[in-house]
């Protein structure tokens, strides 16, 4: 256990480079990270803020695809580009009504589908 009450057990490979991060967190909960042969974190599993996760990363740790709950129980998809930026989200919105949207490299929406408010 270290100082800030985080349990955990690692795992690695031939190469004596960690293979699987397993910890449980007092104040975020249980997580996974599962590492390249280099060690390098590509999928992701555990609790952001009470929110459940699961992250699939590029080597750079920068692009790819996460996909959340919120407390609510509302569902999302994020797609990040290789620069880290979302560029495409699917989800719903406050009222939960269906969400998709498509930004640009700085992160402006340049397209969302006209969605009628369900009733």
């Amino acid at each position: 256990t270290a100082k800030n009450d985080v349990a955990g057990l690692i795992i690695n490979n031939t190469k004596n480079k960690y293979s699987a991060v397993f910890g449980l967190d007092n104040e975020k909960g249980p997580n996974m990270t599962l590492l390249n042969r280099d060690g390098v974190p590509q999928i992701g599993l555990g609790y952001d803020d009470n929110e459940p996760f699961l992250k699939l990363i590029d080597e750079e740790k920068k692009g790819g695809v996460q996909l959340s709950v919120s407390k609510k129980g509302d569902p999302s998809m994020e797609l990040r580009d290789s620069n880290g930026n979302t560029r495409f989200s699917l989800g719903l919105d406050e009222s939960e009504n269906p969400l998709m949207e498509f930004y640009d490299p700085a992160g402006k929406i340049i397209w969302k589908p006209e969605i009628k408010e369900s009733k």
